[in-house]
């Protein structure tokens, strides 16, 4: 890197970046070979913590199918956190079958004690899914005691609706 082009204060703290980043790589390969078997269990806890939830994500290319599976309940629960995007990227990576399944029962959690937000990312989530989902979740929205989940809820049903010759 030419220092002509660059500060030499910014060509500094890139290789500081650097070195740490090359840092985190090692220590992230020697988790892996030396704790494999305990790093589902390590990134569910993380995703649980705010301030882990970020290198719980970055660790969860390296789980099985399987061991993703099991923390659907968990990246539901952060569809309406500041981490929203990377939760529902994970979850749609996951198989699409298994989801159609599984992904009301990991909600159930998430929309008892919900708000407009976690319904509207809920439906926005399933519709990515499949219609029959959202389309059950839609009609329990519409049923709810609140006024702007019910049209939110009434909303997708339309949408879901064939329209009328």
């Amino acid at each position: 890197m030419s220092c002509a082009e660059h500060s030499e204060a910014a060509v500094e703290a890139f290789r500081r970046v650097k070195a740490a980043f090359d840092t985190y790589i090692s220590e992230r390969m020697s988790l892996h070979a030396t704790f494999r078997a305990e790093i589902p269990a390590l990134v569910k806890a993380a995703l649980a913590d705010s301030r882990d939830a970020t290198l719980a994500f970055e660790l969860l290319p390296g789980l099985t199918a399987e061991e993703r599976q099991d923390l659907l309940q968990q990246l539901v629960e952060l569809c309406s956190d500041r981490l929203a995007g990377r939760a529902k990227a994970a979850i749609l990576d996951l198989p699409n079958d298994w989801l159609r399944d599984n992904v009301e029962a990991a909600a159930e959690r998430l929309l008892a004690g919900s708000d407009y937000l976690d319904w509207a990312n809920l439906l926005e989530l399933v519709s990515r899914i499949d219609p029959a989902v959202e389309r059950r979740i839609a009609e329990r929205a519409a049923g709810h005691s609140d006024s702007e989940i019910r049209e939110l809820g009434a909303e997708h049903l339309r949408r879901l609706s064939p329209q009328s010759a």
